[in-house]
């Protein structure tokens, strides 16, 4: 008989997060705002909020945002952005 810890804790992948990392200037079309333009208005319209929830990082010169932080304050946000459906991992790897 094997001994199994009940007591132990998971920790399970959600499954709409958003894994992926990228540069603002080559913003995925499937994630809100949609367009690099919009999406450098909205960082530099939020940077103070972004960068207290982790979502920004530089990789030299350039500004990288890491997409599950950058979900957990979408989601945050969301009574303000019109429309706003949060992603889920099939929509993602379309």
């Amino acid at each position: 008989m094997s001994a199994v810890a009940t007591n132990v804790r998971q920790n399970k992948p959600a499954t709409n997060a958003i894994t992926a990392s990228w540069a603002i200037g080559s913003w995925p079309a499937h994630i809100y705002p949609h367009e690099p333009g919009k999406a450098r208005y909205l960082i530099r319209a939020h940077r103070i909020e972004l960068l207290e929830a982790g979502a920004l990082s530089s990789v030299g010169r350039e500004i990288v945002v890491l997409g599950n932080r950058y979900q957990k304050w979408l989601e945050k946000q969301a009574v303000r952005i019109p429309g706003y459906a949060a992603p889920t991992r099939d929509r993602i790897l379309e």
